[in-house]
Formats: C-alpha cells, structure tokens, sequence
C-alpha cells in the first residue's frame, strides 16, 4: 500500500512539473522585477508619459510583453535588451468593439 502511494506522489510531482515549467517562471520574475525597477525610475517615467504616473497592476503576457496600468488607462510594454541596451516600447490599451455589418 505504502509503495503504491510513493508511486501516486511522484507520478504527481512528475506532472505537476510537466505543466509548470520552473525556468519559465524564474525568467517571469526576473524580468518582472527589471520591468518594476525601470517603471519606477522618473526619468523613464516622464520620458513615456511627460508626467510623474502611479503605475499599478505589471502582470506579464509573455516572455518580454508585460502589461501595467495607471489610474487612468492600460499600456502594453514591449522590452527587448540588445547588447547590454534596454528598449522600452509602451502602447495604450485600447478596446474597442463597434457594430459592423462587414463579414
């Protein structure tokens, strides 16, 4: 009984490693803090916005694409580091959803 068990347990942890990949989620966090730590400079600040921003709410979308937001709207931000430079592209979030009779 107690082997069978030990099976079931490992089998489990097998696949919850299968479905979580830990190098994914260290280089979420990572880049997650990098993303706090340039969001939270005032010059990058008021370099994007051209004025000073309380920036909330960074969850990433995807390896280098995180979203934020202000009090106001949503930005999508886009990082790519090339040797040793970091660029920042920010976008605004817009949704829109208009009655169209194209098909």
């Amino acid at each position: 009984m107690r082997k069978g068990l030990k099976v079931l347990l490992i089998l489990l942890g097998m696949f919850f490693l299968l479905c979580i990949d830990p190098i994914e989620r260290i280089n979420e966090m990572g880049g997650r803090r990098e993303v706090e730590r340039l969001l939270s400079d005032p010059v990058v600040i008021e370099e994007i916005f051209g004025a000073e921003k309380d920036i909330k709410n960074i969850r990433p979308i995807s390896g280098t694409t995180y979203s934020f937001e202000t009090k106001d709207t949503q930005f999508i931000l886009l990082l790519q580091k090339e040797n040793g430079r970091i660029q920042n592209d920010v976008f605004e979030h817009k949704i829109r959803v208009g009655n169209t009779n194209r098909y």
